[in-house]
């Protein structure tokens, strides 16, 4: 019979790896993470290097990157050398699921691909959507989340209560604003929107192990 028990890592500090290449996700981290032992970087080349150095009982990695962090890497004196794919700057690729498997294969337990796209604004969203939720992979854990934002005070980077992140709070009660044509709502002032990397972290831990 398949038994399941809670993770014995909830009640622990952790050691946790982020990747992110946009500055206020990272920012976000070290905020709505705290109480871990958080390393922030901003490629998948850092996050290979990182891998190597130190011991990780969690990854939340970024779905897309820049197109540039395709075969870049990072030489001995830490100065990292994107690759030159010309004709294609400017895209974006799903290279955070490949630095997922690849860090399960390494032995992190807990991995998981957090992106705030949803599978209307970018094709890798919508492919995620195969995989979406927590997945079993051998000893290990892999969830994938899509449409992971989350409204923050700009000032303190905390993240304000309600669903979706806080949007409905933040709809109520922050002034809004709107896109050129004063149509689309875009943002709120006094808050900054961030991935939701301590919901994804939540969620992990509340996974059941197999055994």
């Amino acid at each position: 019979m398949h038994q399941f028990r809670m993770n014995p890592l909830m009640k622990k500090p952790l050691n946790i790896l982020v990747m992110d290449d946009t500055e206020i996700n990272r920012k976000a981290a070290t905020v709505l993470l705290a109480g871990h032992n958080v390393t922030v970087v901003a490629s998948v080349a850092q996050a290979k290097v990182a891998l190597k150095r130190m011991s990780f009982d969690v990854l939340l990695t970024d779905l897309l990157v820049p197109v540039s962090q395709a075969g870049s890497e990072v030489h001995s004196g830490g100065e990292e050398f994107p690759h030159n794919w010309e004709g294609m700057e400017g895209q974006e690729i799903p290279l955070g699921l490949f630095l997922a498997v690849r860090a399960l294969i390494g032995g992190v337990r807990l991995v998981a691909v957090v992106t705030d796209a949803d599978h209307h604004q970018h094709p890798a969203a919508r492919a995620l959507d195969l995989i979406l939720g927590a997945n079993r992979l051998g000893d290990g854990t892999l969830l994938c989340v899509s449409d992971a934002k989350a409204w923050l005070k700009e000032d303190t980077l905390e993240p304000i209560p309600g669903k979706g992140g806080g949007y409905s709070t933040a709809n109520e009660s922050y002034e809004q604003i709107l896109d050129d044509k004063g149509r689309n709502i875009v943002g709120f002032k006094g808050l900054v929107k961030s991935k939701a990397w301590h919901t994804a972290l939540k969620r992990l831990l509340e996974t059941p192990e197999g055994t």
